[in-house]
């Protein structure tokens, strides 16, 4: 029994994966001769820091798949309304957080186009941003469990 189901890839791999999966559960239905499509209740969410969705590659922007850029046009690491900054400033703040969070000293990345391949870039990002992220995710889980077109 085919059942709802909330697909969610985070950073540069995570959103090819993501694409991936889709396309390739797309063909998979279509193999077994159910033409409907992709059911309303699979989603699949794409999350990564860029503001703007890379659409280059043999898995540019696939249809079904939600993409979830982070930061803004505005957005950076470093400075007094930077990432780091916001964060260390937050109620989120807490000693965990000062464990791992990489001195923005050390990080030369623009933000606003990825995290730069650094894990712990991308985590204080999501951290500052989790309300953005929240939002998309929350909407999925109510399409998931709305979502028609669950067939055996």
């Amino acid at each position: 029994m085919l059942r709802p189901f909330l697909f969610v890839g985070c950073g540069g791999s995570g959103v090819k994966t993501i694409r991936m999966i889709r396309q390739r559960l797309e063909r998979e239905l279509l193999s077994r001769g159910y033409t409907a499509g992709v059911p309303d209740a699979w989603q699949f969410v794409a999350v990564d820091v860029p503001n703007v969705e890379d659409t280059r590659g043999p898995l540019a922007t696939v249809k079904g798949v939600r993409y979830v850029g982070l930061t803004d046009q505005n957005s950076s690491y470093k400075g007094d309304n930077g990432a780091d900054a916001r964060l260390a400033n937050s109620a989120l703040m807490n000693g965990y957080f000062s464990q791992w969070r990489p001195d923005p000293e050390n990080v030369h990345t623009n933000i606003v186009v990825g995290a730069g391949q650094q894990r712990a870039v991308g985590r204080v990002v999501a951290s500052v941003f989790h309300a953005k992220l929240k939002a998309v995710i929350a909407q999925a889980a109510s399409a998931c469990a709305n979502g028609g077109g669950l067939v055996e």
